[in-house]
């Protein structure tokens, strides 16, 4: 109840006295400076000395020894800790280092323990962790993420649009589901609270929406579940608006090819400059050559995200789709709030989708966008460093280019070198085993070049304290960063046949034109499908020749993904499409691939 600086000032005016020659008077000075007259007697007789007030019982681990199992959790952030992970981990440092004061039949730190120790260290807190797919931890890396920005930095410098945030575009699509369920509610407290919902399980229809860096929005494209299109169903459709069916309710090149032509229909006609459209990699964006040719005719150049980063560079990811997910869910809770739970039907969907494109579609949010993936204005910088942490998970890097001359260093490829310094010296996962902690105490040795690790209780005030009794120092044999051990995932061996790669981002080059003509003329002589065996699947297999994903049979004349090559799970064997494949597991460098499901 009482505060370190009230004890400081009630020893000063004792040392004041004592130095007048007065005989200080112990229990007045207590009550004046409102702290209590047994511990003022042993501060002022030098009895306590060696650490700071704290309330209740000294800690078993010093400040210090505290203070680095909380930088180490801070550097684990983007990683997360459990409760009972650091419980055991202050435990075995405990033990390996002779420490007494947790439960030995528990084997962990005490969870009063646990909560003084988050109150002595405020900037901490439990968090619920954002779920991150292995694919996206292990491609989201500085040297790729930094060779992009370059060869996206090259390309608007050359084309002279750096400072033209108009000519900046970015294409991206999404999906509405017709199921909507309400955050927060109020209701009684101690009785149960229900919404009715119009099914258990919404169908999904696909949005492809487009953004400039100036805030301006270019055509929208709705993309319903269906065989033939009803004209019944573009009713109410916002301005500039293109309505599609297809049968799985997902894009394909045909309807993105009828999207092209909207958009360069749409672009200014009396500003010569050139645009850049920024997009991702599907394969109905990157293999479609009419799309291309479009493009590269009216003066458009596309350029594409590196695989896995679009949930951190996509603009539309960024600010707007978040905006438009929250308002269409409110604005579709008070449809069926209204009509007692009635599903949705295709006729009223653009009516609803109106109401949130026009709350969602602001020139603040578009802007937005663009200025947090770091893409305009160009900063590079603006990407969060701890965001790179989970890539450390994977040993996956990039080679060195050999085909061209090395590029001089720059400021912004220190900046993305710098990123990562301060998590490579901290290793990053935990070895729990409390079991071997005696075969880890028995095998620990000093280093007799070493300077021995003694912390100390906190700040030693000599005007006030006496020196510290080194008998009760207790020497620490081993530290956090010795009981943590950096995780790696290893690349398993393949013999698979080296599936071919789009030499750039740069989608309108002609290196790009003349791999995506090659790639086309190759399927021309029969070659079929690449795999992920480097052979396509047999027809005759019942199982195999499904996507695991979508369910689509190989060779079905109207698959969406038709353009796309296949490829196998090194482990389980089952079949994918591309990019079903790598949305749901891990295609390593050297062409290995796993699904989530062996990983």
């Amino acid at each position: 109840m009482w505060k370190e600086d009230r004890m400081k000032g009630a020893l000063q005016e004792y040392r004041e006295l004592e130095t007048a020659g007065k005989r200080p008077p112990l229990h007045y000075l207590a009550r004046a400076w409102n702290v209590p007259k047994s511990t003022l007697q042993r501060r002022a007789k030098g009895v306590i000395h060696g650490h700071k007030h704290v309330a209740g019982r000294k800690p078993v681990l010093s400040e210090l020894d505290e203070g680095n199992l909380a930088k180490i959790i801070e550097n684990l952030a983007t990683r997360g800790m459990r409760k009972p992970e650091i419980q055991k981990l202050a435990f075995q440092f405990a033990r390996v280092n002779g420490l007494k004061g947790f439960s030995e039949g528990k084997g962990q730190a005490g969870h009063y323990w646990f909560e003084a120790f988050m109150k002595r260290h405020p900037r901490l807190g439990m968090r619920k962790p954002e779920a991150l797919s292995a694919a996206r931890a292990a491609c989201f890396n500085p040297v790729v993420v930094g060779k992009w920005f370059h060869m996206y930095e090259d390309i608007i410098n050359e084309l002279g649009i750096q400072d033209v945030p108009s000519h900046l575009w970015n294409c991206d699509e999404t999906g509405l589901q017709d199921h909507f369920v309400s955050s927060r509610v109020v209701s009684p407290v101690g009785s149960p609270c229900f919404e009715v919902t119009s099914n258990e399980r919404g169908e999904t229809t696909t949005l492809l929406a487009s953004l400039n860096a100036a805030g301006e929005y270019g055509p929208l494209m709705v993309i319903f579940k269906a065989k033939r299109l009803r004209s019944e169903w573009c009713y109410g459709a916002p301005t500039n608006t293109l309505v599609k069916a297809t049968e799985t309710g997902w894009i394909n090149t045909e309807v993105f090819l009828d999207w092209g032509k909207q958009f360069v229909a749409c672009l200014p006609r009396d500003d010569p400059r050139p645009h850049v459209l920024l997009l991702d990699g599907h394969s109905s964006h990157v293999f479609n050559l009419e799309f291309l040719e479009l493009m590269k005719t009216n003066n458009v150049h596309v350029i594409c995200f590196p695989p896995h980063t679009t949930h951190i560079l996509q603009p539309a990811d960024r600010a707007f789709f978040r905006s438009l997910k929250h308002h269409w869910n409110l604005e579709g809770c008070v449809f069926t709030r209204e009509n007692g739970g009635l599903k949705l039907q295709k006729c009223l969907f653009l009516g609803i989708l109106s109401k949130a494109w026009r709350s969602a579609a602001t020139a603040e949010n578009a802007r937005a966008g663009f200025r947090g993936s770091g893409i305009h204005p160009l900063d590079p910088a603006r990407i969060d460093k701890c965001l790179f942490a989970p890539s450390l998970t994977t040993d996956r890097e990039e080679a060195p280019a050999t085909d061209r001359e090395e590029a001089p260093a720059t400021d912004t490829d220190t900046a993305f070198t710098e990123m990562l310094i301060p998590l490579l010296d901290t290793p990053l996962a935990l070895n729990l085993d409390v079991s071997a902690t005696d075969d880890l105490e028995a095998s620990t040795t000093l280093d007799s070049t070493a300077v021995p690790y003694v912390p100390t209780y906190g700040p030693i005030h000599t005007a006030d304290m006496m020196p510290p009794d080194p008998s009760n120092i207790v020497e620490v044999k081993t530290s956090f960063d010795e009981l943590i051990t950096l995780p790696s995932r290893a690349r398993p061996s393949t013999s698979k046949v080296k599936r071919s790669k789009p030499p750039s981002s740069y989608l309108t080059s002609e290196a790009h034109f003349e791999y995506v003509r090659n790639r086309v003329k190759g399927k021309g002589k029969g070659k079929g499908k690449g795999t992920g065996k480097g052979k396509q699947p047999e027809k005759g297999e019942k199982t195999e020749n499904l996507c695991s994903i979508c369910g689509v049979k190989y060779g079905d004349k109207d698959d969406p993904k038709g353009d796309e090559e296949w490829m196998s799970c090194n482990s389980c064997k089952k079949w994918y499409h591309l990019t079903c494949g790598e949305d749901n597991g891990i295609l390593d460098d050297d062409e290995s691939y796993l699904c989530k499901d062996c990983l």
